[in-house]
């Protein structure tokens, strides 16, 4: 019998991701109850479907015959980890725009199969719709961008 490793190890991840969350909840939320909702409550139902998705995914690597595991991608596990962070980093100092845009592009040029064409037609379209929903539709006083467009 052969295994599929990259199942098994995204299911066993899946899973302590879960009970992480289930922990946590545990020390410091209170749960309630399904129609008394606590602050714990959906971080344990989270943590819950974690770890049910995470055993589905290690049965059927299990069950499913083996796969080598690939060579990681470093260029895109930077880049799409430092997206976040250069959105937060640029937001304050920046406004939305800008910070949404440098954060689209850096987690585009994480895959390889990327185009400079798409890539700024991502920006553009994810960037605007950003805009509609935060600033607009939500009415979050955010600067657009800052010192020039509030």
């Amino acid at each position: 019998m052969t295994l599929n490793n990259k199942d098994i190890l995204a299911g066993v991840v899946f899973a302590l991701c879960g009970a992480f969350f289930i922990v946590q909840t545990l020390l410091g939320l209170d749960i309630g109850s399904p129609l008394e909702m606590g602050p714990g409550y959906f971080p344990m139902m989270i943590g819950t479907l974690l770890i049910a998705f995470g055993a589905v995914i290690l049965v059927n690597g299990v069950l499913k015959g083996a796969e080598a595991l690939e060579r990681l991608n470093w260029r895109s596990i930077i880049l799409i980890a430092a997206a976040p962070v250069l959105f937060g980093v640029l937001i304050q100092p920046t406004g939305l725009v800008p910070a949404t845009a440098a954060a689209v592009i850096a987690s585009c040029f994480a895959s390889s199969r990327m185009t400079m064409t798409f890539a700024l037609g991502l920006t553009v379209g994810l960037t605007a719709g950003c805009v509609i929903v935060f600033r607009f539709l939500l009415g979050l006083n955010l600067a657009l961008i800052s010192g020039i467009w509030s």
